[in-house]
C-alpha cells in the first residue's frame, strides 16, 4: 500500500510539473506573439507615417462607426486623393519586402502578405478601407496617362506663354531681363530693373 502511495505522489508531482512546464511555455508562446504583433504594429505605423498616411487614423478615428464614408469623402477632395492614392500605392508596393524582412528576423514564416495587410489597414482605418483603397489606387492608376498629358499639356502651353513673353521683351527693350521677373496677360513684368 505504501507503494501505491509512493507511486500516486511520484505521479501526481510529475503531472504537476508538466502541466507547470506545458503552461509555461503556453505563457512563453503567448508572450512571444504578443512581441511579434506589438513589433509588427510598431512597423505598420512607421510605414504609414513614412508615406504620409500616419495623420490618416487620427483623423478617421473621430468618425467611428462611418470611418469608411469619411475616408470615402477625403477622396472627393483632389489634393487629399492625390495624397491618399500616391502613399497607398507606396504602402503596398513595400509591404512584401518590409513584411518579410519583419517575419524573416523574427524566424517567422511570412503568411499572406496582401492578406496581412488588409488587416492592418483594416484595423487603422475602418473594415473596407484597403479594399476602397485599393479600388481608388486602380482609378488613380488607370487616369494616369489622362493626368499625365494634361499636365504635359499645361507645361508645354505654360513655356510657349513665357518664351512668347521673353521674345516680346526682346524686341521691344534689345535685351532679356536681367533679373526676376514673370509673365502677366503674356508680358514679362521684372521684379527689379537692373542696368548692366
Amino acid at each position: 500500500m505504501r507503494d501505491l502511495v509512493t507511486l500516486l505522489v511520484v505521479l501526481a508531482l510529475a503531472a504537476g510539473a508538466g502541466f507547470a512546464f506545458f503552461n509555461w511555455k503556453a505563457e512563453t508562446a503567448r508572450a512571444e506573439e504578443a512581441r511579434y504583433e506589438a513589433g509588427l504594429d510598431q512597423m505598420v505605423d512607421a510605414k504609414l507615417t513614412s508615406v504620409r498616411l500616419g495623420g490618416l487614423r487620427d483623423e478617421l478615428a473621430a468618425h467611428r462607426e462611418a470611418r469608411l464614408e469619411a475616408l470615402r469623402a477625403l477622396y472627393a477632395i483632389p489634393t487629399r486623393s492625390d495624397q491618399l492614392n500616391l502613399g497607398f500605392g507606396t504602402l503596398r508596393g513595400d509591404w512584401a519586402a518590409s513584411y518579410a524582412h519583419y517575419a524573416e528576423q523574427a524566424g517567422r514564416d511570412v503568411d499572406n502578405n496582401d492578406g496581412r495587410l488588409r488587416a492592418e489597414v483594416d484595423e487603422r482605418f475602418g473594415e473596407g478601407a484597403y479594399a476602397l483603397m485599393g479600388e481608388r489606387y486602380q482609378a488613380f492608376l488607370a487616369d494616369m496617362p489622362r493626368r499625365t498629358a494634361a499636365e504635359d499639356a499645361r507645361w508645354r502651353s505654360r513655356t510657349r506663354e513665357m518664351m512668347d513673353a521673353l521674345d516680346d521683351y526682346y524686341r521691344r527693350n534689345g535685351r532679356y531681363p536681367y533679373g526676376d521677373f514673370r509673365v502677366e496677360n503674356g508680358r514679362v513684368v521684372e521684379a527689379e530693373t537692373l542696368t548692366p
